[in-house]
């Protein structure tokens, strides 16, 4: 006690000046924040072509650091701390630990049992490993880089969850979090210079045959070309195509896509249509004609030996139609705005084509001692006729139906018919 009184008031100022420096610097050192991100950790490198590049870097790698740094960081027995070392390497697995209930489950599956304290510290660390986050992006916010884009990697550290979700505020406290919050910006570079090529070598790869029945033919793309579908296409009026037609066809801009080119040109290609069969050589005109003047004649006379009947023939179509219709279904609007979708590398079912043959007439019916007469517009329909061994078969089995139109003139049911069908006779 004497030796203590000799000790100056200097040098007692001096021991304490010591001690608060010593301490100031152990607590720093303690509570230091700890860089994860240094560019041979990050392996920050670039692929590709200038516009087309892609970026790559060491996420688990830095993952990996920021694991150490935390388990480091946190006050865990030799056996807790080897045991998390060993079996999580990543953040999402290291924030397992939040839950108490995945605790419970570690103790079962090694039989042993953690002290209080040590359940405080894992559920810490776990907080602590959800609230870290690395993430990389261009700063352009595109998804293919140019030469001298810049790529930044950050390290951030923000509260995530509930604070309610581990034993006290402190767990949650992103102060206290030993990882430094942090970017790292990256120059593009070395990435390889973009060609260009003519559209004109992929429409080259692309040529077109025509099916169907002229007047109604629809165009086929045949390519070798793994990126053109049906989707890629566009044609106008495709279905209802003639010999002689020239059809434009428009490609979409995704077939023009190839790593390291870019293409210029034009996505166009002309075909000029051949080959298409007309109708009336695929149907027998006489015999569909024999039909309906039986058909209607029948109707007018009704077995009345007073009665003359007058019958003209105002002209017979064919009707290509995707399934049974009475063909009055259709106005020019509706079947115009219509077309059939183009086929890639696709031979359509023709064999499944259904038609319908319409005859029309302008019918006279006199009542001889009477004098009275009935004029009237008439249409015979055969439906539901296929198209097999490269005829429409129209024969006695066929059933015409009768149907009036009064609703429209004579020219307007003709134009009509030319729409949607074609005229063979």
């Amino acid at each position: 006690m004497d030796s203590l009184k000799k000790i100056s008031k200097k040098t007692w100022l001096i021991i304490a000046v010591v001690v608060i420096v010593f301490g100031g610097i152990w607590y720093f050192a303690s509570h230091k924040k700890v860089s994860v991100l240094d560019k041979e950790d990050v392996n920050m490198s670039f692929d590709g072509y200038d516009s087309e590049g892609s970026y790559y870097y060491n996420n688990s790698g830095i993952e990996k650091k920021i694991v150490q740094t935390l388990i480091d960081k946190t006050k865990l027995s030799d056996y807790w701390e080897s045991k998390v070392k060993n079996n999580l390497e990543s953040l999402s697995d290291l924030e397992e630990l939040k839950d108490p209930e995945n605790l419970d489950g570690m103790e079962t599956i090694l039989g042993q049992k953690l002290k209080p304290s040590e359940r405080k510290h894992l559920l810490r660390l776990g907080q602590r490993a959800k609230d870290v986050d690395v993430d990389a992006y261009d700063n352009a916010k595109t998804s293919e880089l140019s030469n001298g884009d810049k790529v930044t990697v950050e390290v951030t550290v923000e509260p995530n969850g509930d604070k309610d979700s581990s034993d006290s505020a402190e767990d949650h406290d992103v102060k206290s979090n030993p990882i430094k919050p942090q970017k790292m910006t990256f120059k593009v570079k070395g990435l390889k210079k973009i060609k260009t090529a003519s559209t004109k070598g992929i429409l080259s790869k692309i040529n077109a045959s025509f099916s169907g029945f002229n007047g109604r033919g629809q165009i086929k793309i045949k390519t070798d070309l793994n990126n053109l579908s049906d989707r890629d296409v566009k044609v106008k009026k495709n279905g209802q195509l003639s010999n002689g037609d020239k059809v434009t066809v428009k490609f979409s801009k995704d077939i023009f896509k190839k790593r390291g080119y870019s293409f210029h040109g034009s996505r166009e290609k002309t075909f000029k249509v051949s080959g298409l069969t007309n109708l009336d050589q695929v149907v027998s005109v006489a015999s569909v004609q024999k039909l309906t003047d039986k058909e209607l004649y029948d109707f007018l006379n009704n077995d009345d030996g007073h009665l003359k009947i007058d019958m003209e023939l105002k002209g017979i179509y064919v009707l290509p139609i995707d399934e049974y219709s009475t063909h009055d279904d259709y106005s020019e609007k509706q079947y115009q705005g219509s077309q059939k979708e183009v086929l890639v590398n696709e031979d359509p079912e023709e064999d499944n084509q259904k038609f319908s043959v319409v005859a029309v007439y302008h019918a006279s019916r006199k009542d001889i001692p009477t004098g009275d007469t009935e004029v009237a517009n008439w249409t015979v329909a055969i439906d539901g006729l296929e198209y097999q061994g490269k005829q429409i078969k129209v024969d006695g089995s066929n059933t015409p139906h009768l149907m009036d139109f009064d609703s429209m003139t004579l020219q307007e049911k003709l134009n009509n018919l030319a729409i949607i069908g074609s005229k063979v006779k």
